[in-house]
């Protein structure tokens, strides 16, 4: 069984099935685990500042999608031990580095600010992964700088995948607020 999750206690179903989540988000272009983290990009598209919560310093470590993917048939190939094993890309950044990359990337050239009385997350979510390089021979391919320009670049690309996200997002906002 392969478990990308943090607690072994965690990997197994009422069934006994194995169970893969992901640690960590995975970088790909439609973002589809975590969009919130894909609009960033978007987001900085006109604005004049974009606030963030915390002060940035937390760390997290992003594995492209195709990576995952491939780390996933390689433990369904050649993986045969019970225990959990981490599969990452190795490399974490602070999430006030990965907003100015994402800036700069992007061309935006506003403000960053920082809501440090709003939460920055968990300090930091790197994992081990000498488990999936020694079990299965799973290294990370797409490098961070990589990954994050595919995704960059599938949005500009594909400018009618983010308007019926905002649009969606916009809905359910409406609906929350109706609830209050």
């Amino acid at each position: 069984p392969l478990d990308t999750g943090p607690a072994p206690a965690r990997r197994a179903r009422s069934d006994g099935q194995a169970r893969t989540r992901p640690a960590h988000p995975l970088r790909r272009p439609r973002d589809g685990g975590r969009p919130d983290r894909a609009r960033a990009g978007r987001r900085l598209a006109g604005a004049g500042s974009v606030e963030l919560w915390g002060d940035g310093s937390p760390s997290r470590e992003f594995l492209y999608v195709d990576d995952a993917a491939r780390a996933i048939l390689l433990a369904a190939e050649r993986y045969d031990d019970g225990d959990p094993v981490n599969v990452g890309a190795g490399f974490e950044i602070t999430i006030r580095e990965l907003a100015e990359k994402i800036a700069e990337l992007t061309g935006f050239d506003g403000e960053l600010t920082w809501d440090v009385s709003k939460p920055g997350g968990q300090p930091r979510r790197a994992l081990n992964t000498d488990r999936a390089r020694e079990g299965f021979g799973f290294e990370a391919a797409v490098g961070f700088d990589d990954g994050l320009a595919r995704t960059l670049e599938w949005f500009r690309a594909n400018p009618e995948w983010s308007e019926a996200d905002a649009a969606r997002r916009t809905a359910t906002e409406q609906r929350v607020s109706r609830r209050s």
